[in-house]
């Protein structure tokens, strides 16, 4: 009986275990695509470089963020940072190191952040895997 509850402990860890690392797998860039902004219907926001300016944010600093509004509620934001980087044209890359914000329509497979933030409840933040980026 003893062998009996140590096996059934032991799997339900093990199984336990196993859930756990496979939600890693769900999130980030390889991560399960959440929904995808069409290249026929892209959205319409600024692209801009993160960089740390607080020494407590360690929030995906040192990326590529696109950022959208809904149109008619200013409030609902989402942030966008950047999977594939080498999308971007080098010219694009260095305007946006420097500082500058340029306005984009932009389109992609949109999947979780692995890490997480505190946030107003109508702020999202996900990655984006680019399909299409045109200035506007």
């Amino acid at each position: 009986m003893k062998k009996l509850l140590l096996l059934i402990t032991l799997f339900t860890l093990f199984v336990a275990c196993k859930k756990e690392t496979n939600k890693k797998d769900e999130c980030g860039c390889n991560g399960i695509i959440q929904y995808t902004i069409p290249d026929a219907e892209p959205l319409y926001g600024s692209l801009s470089y993160k960089i740390q300016l607080d020494s407590l944010d360690d929030f995906y600093n040192n990326k590529f963020w696109f950022g959208y509004t809904v149109p008619n509620c200013i409030n609902c934001v989402h942030a966008y940072i950047l999977c594939n980087e080498d999308f971007l044209s080098d010219t694009l890359k260095s305007k946006l190191v420097s500082g500058e914000i340029i306005q984009v329509k932009f389109s992609g497979y949109v999947t979780e952040t692995c890490q997480k933030t505190f946030a107003p409840a109508d702020y999202t933040y996900n990655r984006l895997i680019l399909t299409k980026i045109e200035e506007k």
